[in-house]
C-alpha cells in the first residue's frame, strides 16, 4: 500500500518540519511508501519550499502538488526536479465534464507533464463516468471514493 500525506506550503517551507516527518517516516519504516502532497491551503515562500523539496528528494520520496488549478497551488513549482507532479481536485474532475475551455486546458498540463516525465493524478473520481474521463484524457493515477476511502494513520501503520 502507498501512503499520501498532505503538508502546506507553509509546513514544507519548514526544514524542521521536514526533517521530523522524514524521521516518523523512517520509525514506523513506510518512507519507501510515502508520497508527500503539497496543498494549495496556505501560501508559503516558494524559496523555502524548494529548500524543503529537495531534503525530500535526497530521501527519494515523490512529491506531488495539491490541487495544481485551486488556490494558492504553485504551478512554476511543478517543473522543479523534486517534484514528482500534480493531482487535479475534485472541482477540476467536474469542471472538465462541464467545460470544454477547461478540459482543453488540462489537456494541455497532461501533454506538458508528460513530456517533462512528471505524474498527474485526477481526483474526486467517485463513479465510473468520471474514471472514463481520466481515460479519455490518458491520465494513469486516479483517486477517489470511487476505489476507496481515507484512513486514520493508526489504522495504516497498526
Amino acid at each position: 500500500m502507498h501512503l499520501w500525506v498532505n503538508a502546506s506550503q507553509i509546513s514544507v517551507s519548514d526544514i524542521r518540519f521536514i526533517e521530523h516527518a522524514i524521521s516518523e517516516f523512517d520509525r514506523h519504516e513506510v518512507t519507501s511508501r510515502m508520497t508527500f502532497e503539497i496543498t494549495e491551503s496556505a501560501d508559503g515562500d516558494a524559496c523555502k519550499i524548494v529548500k524543503g523539496l529537495e531534503r525530500l528528494n535526497l530521501k527519494a520520496m515523490p512529491v506531488m502538488l495539491d490541487d495544481l488549478r485551486d488556490g494558492f497551488a504553485k504551478r512554476q513549482l511543478l517543473m522543479n526536479r523534486a517534484v514528482t507532479g500534480c493531482k487535479l481536485s475534485r472541482r477540476t474532475t467536474r469542471d472538465i465534464a462541464e467545460s470544454p475551455a477547461v478540459r482543453g486546458e488540462v489537456e494541455k498540463l497532461v501533454r506538458d507533464c508528460r513530456a517533462a516525465g512528471k505524474r498527474v493524478v485526477l481526483e474526486g473520481i467517485e463513479d465510473a463516468a468520471e474514471l472514463e474521463i481520466a481515460r479519455a484524457l490518458e491520465i494513469e493515477f486516479c483517486q477517489g471514493f470511487y476505489f476507496g476511502r481515507p484512513a486514520l494513520p493508526e489504522y495504516l501503520f497498526g
